[in-house]
């Protein structure tokens, strides 16, 4: 299930890590499959319809092919530019991924959203899906101190 991550981004500028922690627990569960594609393998949007712990923050009109085979913590930056951007987190969000305009792009956000991202991409091919999920977020919930869901 996809969602517009704007949604999760508070007043501040701040995520609300608890809400964009359920939202991704629950949508990975019922997904059932990592979402991967072929000679890529993990990906924002994979086969059928698969989205992964950061893609299902990514609505439709905002995703962009351009976006796969860079890590949420991927940051643009040129001479040109006079700060770096973040282009998954600002397709996620809904912010144009500049420094001190949404705390979105704030240190500890990014790394929110990278630890989410690997939680999904360290699940193995063998084995149980639905307890490595369980398990993966089970962790990242100590780690950012939220409350662990079912």
């Amino acid at each position: 299930m996809i969602a517009d991550g704007r949604q999760f981004v508070r007043g501040d500028g701040s995520l609300d890590r608890q809400g964009i922690y359920r939202h991704v627990r629950r949508h990975l569960l019922e997904q059932g499959r990592c979402s991967t594609r072929p000679n890529v393998g993990c990906a924002y949007r994979g086969e059928g319809g698969a989205a992964c712990a950061v893609g299902c923050l990514i609505p439709d009109e905002r995703y962009s092919d351009d976006l796969e085979g860079k890590a949420a913590y991927y940051a643009n930056f040129t001479p040109e530019m006079d700060v770096p951007r973040w282009p998954v987190l600002a397709a996620a969000f809904g912010a144009d991924g500049v420094v001190g305009v949404v705390g979105v792009v704030g240190p500890g956000d990014r790394q929110f959203v990278s630890h989410l991202q690997r939680a999904h991409d360290k699940i193995k091919d063998e084995g149980d899906y639905g307890e490595q999920v369980r398990a993966n977020l089970a962790q990242l919930a100590r780690d950012w101190e939220l409350q662990e869901e079912g």
